[in-house]
């Protein structure tokens, strides 16, 4: 099994809640979701900050501030350290791209990172790199 990122874990429960997994849309995005949420709550605790923001950001999926937090907690927390998310993460990604909403989605957060492009001007060329982040 390849090794699951970090931003792999964020995008894949992002996708997920903004894809319906908190209603019931698709049963295999929604169990394997809340297998994620609950071995970190199993893990770190029902109150622990991981948990905690997980649920703010499941409950504001619309703030991208509450994803920030929660990818900071995962990090700080060393989430995917444990083999069983390692598991569970890969199998959400499995099951989001089984649905079109669902891959859909897990592109869009899996690539918001940095951007490589080349740039031409009028009777100039750049040489290297322009890389853009979204802000």
């Amino acid at each position: 099994m390849e090794a699951v990122s970090l931003s792999m874990l964020v995008g894949a429960v992002s996708a997920a809640l903004v894809s319906g997994a908190k209603d019931v849309t698709e049963n295999a995005v929604k169990d394997t979701y809340s297998a994620i949420k609950s071995k970190i709550g199993e893990l770190f605790g029902a109150e622990s900050k991981p948990s905690q923001a997980m649920q703010l950001y499941e409950d504001n999926t619309d703030v991208e501030a509450y994803k920030t937090v929660m990818e900071a907690e995962f990090q700080r927390h060393n989430v995917l350290t444990n083999d069983s998310l390692q598991k569970l993460t890969a199998q959400l990604i499995d099951a989001l791209q089984q649905t079109e909403q669902g891959s859909a989605q897990f592109s869009k957060y899996v690539n918001q990172g940095e951007t490589t492009i080349g740039l031409q001007g009028d009777s100039v060329t750049v040489y290297g790199d322009v890389v853009g982040k979204k802000m």
